[in-house]
């Protein structure tokens, strides 16, 4: 008779209650509860089999719990004080440059990729639920692809590789998808000589100084 791990076989016998309440969680119910607990908001995915479709996943991510049937939620932040509605979508590039780059909802986008050179799109999402592409500017060297400027009050979920070979755009694979770590936009720098500027997304410059030699702490919070 095969012996079924749980978590009874963890060495401490702790509640694993980053994922669960349970303390007697079957291994195949970990997993599971793993994968969620590591599938981003948002997610974008490459298709199975591989083409030019990427998909996108919800906004709400909820750990399935298999003790009690209740998991942690976790969501996409809010955006101008409203949290997007979005279950899933997708994003379908053309097979040529000169082509639509078509999101399930929001606007297309004319691609501008010639022939052997690369280019990178940063998808979005709006308040309204609207996906938003944002392309670089193409180059031979995917390195050198000058990234998009995306606007404010945008929720920036990742950017897409994309390569124009000879003259037909390759499939995309989960290798071409970065994912961005932070939820939210902000611009800032220091000046040369002795302040520091915040442009939080739709607010105004936040200026402060301080002596030579002194030092300041500053708390940088998403509202």
């Amino acid at each position: 008779m095969a012996t079924r791990l749980d978590t009874r076989q963890n060495r401490q016998r702790t509640v694993l209650d980053q994922i669960s309440n349970s303390t007697d969680l079957k291994l195949d119910t970990i997993l599971n509860l793993m994968n969620d607990e590591i599938t981003p908001i948002l997610r974008l995915k490459s298709s199975n089999p591989i083409d030019r479709v990427i998909n996108i996943g919800s906004e709400v991510i909820q750990t399935i719990d298999g003790s009690d049937g209740h998991g942690r939620k976790r969501i996409v932040s809010p955006l101008e004080g409203i949290i997007p509605s979005f279950s899933s979508g997708t994003v379908t590039f053309p097979a040529a440059n000169g082509g639509n780059i078509v999101p399930s909802a929001g606007s297309s986008v004319v691609m501008d990729c010639p022939s052997n050179e690369y280019n990178k799109y940063i998808i979005g999402l709006n308040k309204d639920g609207d996906i938003k592409i944002y392309q670089g500017t193409p180059n031979a060297s995917e390195a050198s692809v000058v990234l998009p400027t995306t606007e404010v009050n945008i929720f920036a979920i990742g950017l897409i590789s994309v390569f124009n070979n000879a003259g037909t755009v390759d499939n995309i694979p989960d290798s071409s998808i970065y994912y961005f770590m932070s939820d939210n936009q902000a611009i800032g720098h220091f000046d040369a000589v002795n302040e520091v500027h915040g442009v939080p997304a739709g607010d105004a410059v936040a200026s402060e100084s301080f002596a030579t030699n002194e030092a300041i702490k500053y708390a940088i919070v998403f509202g």
